[in-house]
């Protein structure tokens, strides 16, 4: 199995978080003036920075697959009525904005959209809307 665009970024936010945990935990036992907590308190914000960092970096993968998910999902609308079958379903309706939508979500039922990016084998995310492909 490949490794996921997202297991980097998500390992470091655990270990980001983990630090931050730990640092606020000294923080908050400080007793004044504690420069050890006060080191941790940065150490505190470091951690926040960077798992902020990761985190922008995950958002940013994620919009990137969304993006493709749609392109790829407009072309098959669009093929959908391009061919000559999808025509003659389109005429066959009144024509009305719905009708075209449940065109395509019957379409898209009957051909799910690949959840697989650029040849990416990742497992299957319970709960998403994309089939199962195989």
């Amino acid at each position: 199995m490949t490794a996921s665009p997202y297991d980097s970024p998500l390992s470091a936010l655990r270990e980001q978080v983990e630090d931050l945990a730990v640092a606020l935990a000294i923080w908050e036992a400080r007793t004044e003036p504690d420069a050890h907590a006060r080191r941790c308190a940065g150490d505190a914000v470091d951690a926040i920075d960077a798992a902020l960092r990761e985190l922008h970096s995950v958002r940013q993968q994620l919009i990137s697959e969304i993006r493709q998910a749609d392109d790829a999902t407009a072309a098959r609308a669009d093929a959908l009525l391009r061919d000559q079958e999808g025509r003659q379903q389109w005429a066959s309706t009144s024509g009305r904005p719905g009708d075209l939508l449940n065109l395509i979500r019957d379409d898209y039922a009957a051909h799910p959209v690949s959840k697989r990016i650029a040849g990416a084998d990742r497992p299957e995310t319970p709960g998403c809307r994309f089939l199962p492909e195989g």
